[in-house]
């Protein structure tokens, strides 16, 4: 399975402009962007299900409900949506422009409208957040289990599946910190 995640240039094009734009776009960036979470979980975040002192949000997911967490980029980004969220009939954290709940189309179109106003080319969708995030996770080492339950995949192979197919540059760098190692001499 291809992976297609946003570019690293990409994703901070988008974060820029979506902080110039208002707090719900910088904040729902920030979230893709640190939580891997999927947008249809994105949606389904209400206000009750928040809970920022713990760092965590509890979503329905593809199999159910699930908790997210969050990191203090992200918590200090919904903070400030909080304090400007327009008052709204429903329970969702994310109010759309006709003040009801945000949906997953207004997200992706968010995101299209964010990457026109940046000049961003390429993969700029929702989903190409949640690779970017579960890929640096990887190359910085997390372990692929934790990995596999932050992002709500069902069992850990479903992560090695789709993460596992590493490009030759990814490959090569791995094999050059291994030979930097101190121990590397002991072992020929």
């Amino acid at each position: 399975m291809e992976m297609k995640a946003i570019t690293a240039d990409a994703q901070r094009g988008l974060w820029k402009t979506a902080l110039s734009s208002n707090p719900r776009d910088f904040a729902i960036i920030t979230i893709m962007a640190t939580s891997a979470v999927r947008v249809g979980e994105l949606v389904s975040m209400t206000v009750g299900s928040l809970n920022l002192s713990k760092g965590e949000v509890w979503v329905n997911g593809k199999r159910g409900w699930r908790k997210v967490f969050l990191g203090k980029a992200s918590i200090k980004a919904v903070d400030c949506y909080l304090e400007v969220r327009p008052p709204s009939f429903c329970d969702g954290l994310w109010i759309g422009q006709r003040g009801g709940p945000l949906t997953a189309d207004g997200v992706r179109q968010m995101i299209q409208r964010l990457a026109e106003r940046a000049d961003v080319e390429g993969r700029s969708n929702p989903h190409a957040f949640r690779h970017r995030a579960a890929q640096a996770w990887l190359d910085r080492g997390i372990n692929a289990e934790i990995v596999s339950k932050a992002m709500g995949h069902a069992d850990v192979t479903v992560t090695l599946s789709i993460y596992s197919n590493q490009d030759d540059s990814r490959v090569r760098k791995a094999i050059r910190e291994v030979e930097m190692s101190p121990f590397y001499d002991l072992a020929i």
